[in-house]
């Protein structure tokens, strides 16, 4: 996405919609306003979140946070949108999930999407 100074969560929205299973199913409860999308400029990122340099994209229940400066920030949007959608759906609300549990859930589901999106 091109002049990514003003995109905002509709925007993500409709760039992902359509594109794969799973990107459809994200762009859905960020258009009903089910998940938040915010999009920082570096230094907010990392002061507000207490990211790392290196991380992109994080989710936080039903709130996406992007790092404006991402190139792939719509892939960031998908990966950290499925851990929303988890959130949503009750997924390790019980505490009974560890952080790789999830994460091996969301790369499972993204793969999948992939695999599918390419036949």
């Amino acid at each position: 996405m091109d002049g990514l100074l003003n995109v905002n969560g509709r925007d993500i929205a409709s760039a992902i919609d359509g594109v794969t299973g799973q990107s459809t199913a994200i762009a859905k409860p960020i258009r009903n306003g089910d998940l938040k999308v915010g999009i920082l400029g570096d230094d907010l990122f990392e002061r507000a979140l207490g990211a790392k340099s290196n991380e992109l994209a994080i989710a936080t229940g039903n709130k996406l946070y992007l790092r404006r400066s991402s190139s792939s920030i719509l892939t960031d949007t998908v990966h950290e949108g499925t851990n929303g959608l988890d959130y949503l759906n009750g997924y390790g609300l019980d505490m009974s999930k560890r952080r790789w549990q999830w994460e091996k859930n969301v790369r499972s589901i993204m793969n999948d999407s992939i695999k599918s999106h390419l036949r």
